[in-house]
């Protein structure tokens, strides 16, 4: 579902939260784009840019942060098993994003930014995304430890968090492009993962890091993702909302497909349904 129109279906007063959205969206916009002087950005980047360079150096600065605190790369340390999963899942999280963008771009990572925004960016939010690592290899970060990096409880639960967001992000993103791309005219996208969640993409990708969070067995890394998760996810979502319910369909499945949470009710229902059917009728419309 894009947001080529965010603001307003017609005739309709707009949501009190609007201005905050709208403020929000200008605020993320100059600090992307580097336009803190003022006036318009033409490059010499792109957001894709800058986003793709903090994806494909995930394993290098994780190989420097194990190194550096450790003075080897054996992973025989306490935090050893939770470090190696966090390498492989985070650096494998980073390839395919990239893949992702090559083959499946996203318009919105394509805007101009100049050097500020690049520096600017990769410093935050994207460089706050390293901490993870940080804190299981340094043992220095600050609101305590709920676990050293060698518990099987926290390498499971962290493992199946980012499985599950691994499978909504991609999955999400894959859909939106396919049909946004193939379907004319465009129409609302209700079916699939956009059956059971409105924002399946983000909702992934709140549990890929939160799996993240987990593994780095620190309580600081949830705030500062839960503040950029507020700052950029929250005002996009809220903005497409109003964006989308210009549509026909759109009462009946907001009923139906939760804000951000897949609702469970009507997800339990279709695959109880189509499990074991012959063919399942939730295919996507555009097939």
């Amino acid at each position: 579902n894009d947001m080529d129109e965010p603001f307003m279906a017609d005739g309709a007063p707009p949501p009190r939260y609007l201005d905050v959205v709208a403020f929000m969206w200008k605020f993320n916009d100059v600090l992307t784009q580097g336009s803190l002087l003022g006036g318009p950005v033409k490059g010499p980047f792109t957001a894709r840019q800058c986003i793709n360079l903090h994806k494909l150096l995930v394993v290098p600065v994780y190989l420097a942060m194990i190194y550096h605190f450790a003075g080897d790369l054996s992973l025989s340390q306490k935090w050893g098993p939770a470090a190696a999963v966090l390498l492989v899942v985070h650096g494998s999280y980073g390839f395919f994003w990239v893949y992702k963008d090559i083959w499946f771009p996203d318009p919105a990572w394509q805007i101009p930014m100049n050097v500020i925004g690049f520096v600017t960016i990769f410093v935050y939010p994207l460089g706050a995304y390293y901490l993870p690592m940080f804190c299981l290899v340094s043992q220095k970060c600050p609101l305590g430890y709920f676990g050293q990096g060698d518990e099987p409880w926290i390498l499971a639960l962290g493992l199946m968090v980012y499985i599950v967001g691994f499978f909504y992000h991609f999955s999400g993103d894959l859909q939106k492009y396919v049909q946004l791309k193939y379907q004319q005219p465009r129409q609302l996208i209700t079916s699939g993962l956009m059956a059971h969640t409105r924002n399946p993409n983000y909702f992934g990708e709140v549990c890929i890091y939160l799996g993240f969070a987990i593994l780095s067995g620190n309580w600081m890394c949830l705030p500062i993702f839960c503040a950029i998760w507020l700052q950029i996810f929250l005002p996009n979502m809220l903005g497409k909302e109003v964006s989308l319910a210009r549509y026909e369909e759109w009462e009946g499945w907001a009923s139906q497909a939760g804000f951000f949470l897949p609702w469970f009710p009507s997800m339990f229902r279709d695959f109880c349904r189509n499990s074991f059917s012959r063919i399942p009728d939730r295919l996507p419309s555009v097939i």
